[in-house]
């Protein structure tokens, strides 16, 4: 019952802004429906699976609308983890859960006039962002054997079909696509966090302190620089990292490259929107979209790349 309705929120997950707003209610009627079925579910380890991975893909969607459609932070059921997840990808979860609120109350808070009131919230939003930018570097301080992963330094000179891929002079090898997806999302809840710093800062017409708007400002960078560094690696280039030329490419190896596309739409929209990059990486990243759009035949990717928000 469980498994469909996850596959299902995954699709659905990657849609053009427009869709998401209609997508709203489903995601309550997917949080009641598995909400009610209780703790007993817990007790099942497939049950508890399933669950842990239906609460990420809810908590990714909410943060992406800036939505906090499900009760995470208060509801404990949200939280429950059986102590087994020290240092997983379920643990990212479990640390922003109140990423969703943050968001809607920074994005509504820029809209107001400042007033002693607002102006104490911006601060405290600034704050929270920082603890919860906190706890995330603690995660990946922290992480399993299996999100570890190799770098290797490419020389790529004129641009040209076989070098498109590549950005910059280092490539990301991860152990496997579920990683690299993992430690993307990372990148994309450090980047949201540290953009509730940014934008406060910006609205306040100060920075609170020199030091947290410029170290948000790096991280962010850097999470953009770390998704880019992955994109070869999902399109199944050589791993030797001394060339770039794609691999001969069946039938099979088409297919694994059409799956890391679709993991690569969401990291590379969200950083698509970053203010402080390149042009040139900005350009390059949208000629990404767009090709994940023409080879696979995913229309989201251009309608992402054009949204106002992801």
């Amino acid at each position: 019952m469980l498994e469909p309705i996850a596959n299902d929120i995954k699709q659905e997950s990657i849609a053009h802004e427009k869709d998401l707003t209609n997508h709203e209610n489903h995601i309550k009627g997917v949080a009641a429906l598995i909400r009610n079925r209780g703790s007993e579910m817990f007790e099942n380890p497939r049950s508890m699976k399933i669950f842990r991975s239906l609460r990420t893909v809810l908590l990714s969607t909410c943060v992406r609308m800036a939505q906090p459609l499900v009760d995470f932070e208060q509801d404990p059921f949200w939280s429950y983890s059986m102590g087994l997840e020290s240092s997983t990808s379920s643990n990212l979860s479990l640390r922003t859960l109140s990423l969703p609120r943050l968001r809607a109350e920074a994005k509504d808070l820029v809209k107001q006039t400042k007033s002693d009131n607002n102006v104490e919230k911006a601060f405290s939003l600034i704050n929270e962002a920082q603890n919860l930018d906190e706890k995330l570097e603690e995660w990946y301080q922290n992480k399993d054997d299996v999100f570890q992963f190799s770098t290797k330094s490419v020389i790529c000179g004129k641009r040209s079909e076989t070098t498109d891929h590549v950005y910059g002079s280092t490539l990301r090898i991860y152990h496997d696509l579920g990683v690299s997806h993992t430690l993307n999302r990372y990148s994309v809840l450090r980047i949201y966090t540290n953009n509730i710093v940014i934008n406060c800062s910006k609205w306040l017409s100060t920075s609170p302190e020199d030091t947290v708007y410029f170290k948000a400002l790096y991280t962010i960078r850097k999470m953009v620089d770390d998704i880019c560094a992955g994109v070869p690696f999902h399109l199944n280039y050589a791993e030797d990292g001394q060339t770039c030329d794609p691999r001969g490419k069946d039938d099979d190896d088409i297919a694994k490259d059409a799956m890391g596309a679709f993991h690569l739409m969401w990291p590379l929209a969200v950083a698509l929107k970053v203010d402080i990059i390149p042009d040139a990486q900005r350009q390059w990243i949208k000629e990404r979209m767009q090709f994940f759009s023409d080879t696979y035949d995913y229309s989201h990717a251009g309608r992402m790349s054009h949204s106002k928000d992801c």
